[in-house]
């Protein structure tokens, strides 16, 4: 079996609407059985969920996490906390 390799995303959340949110879930839903971490990271300065991170916030999976920091400077943090997390 090939090794899974973590994905890690860092976005401000801005989608293009509704059905593009669903989309991206549905595609990361798909990609969660073949690897070992999926992470999305929200960089948002108000701390409120984007549409899209509130569409993936419905994935509950155990290769899936999510968080959400206020500014850059907390994004070095945040991939400690994930990969803590996991164990790397």
């Amino acid at each position: 079996m090939e090794p899974r390799h973590p994905n890690v995303q860092f976005t401000d959340g801005d989608n293009w609407g509704d059905a593009d949110n669903r989309l991206a879930r549905d595609l990361v839903q798909g990609m969660l059985p073949v690897v070992g971490l999926f992470a999305y990271v929200e960089v948002r300065p108000h701390g409120r969920a984007s549409g899209l991170g509130s569409t993936l916030s419905e994935i509950s999976h155990p290769h899936f996490r999510s968080l959400r920091v206020t500014d850059r400077q907390s994004v070095l943090g945040a991939l400690d906390q994930l990969f803590g997390a996991e164990g790397a």
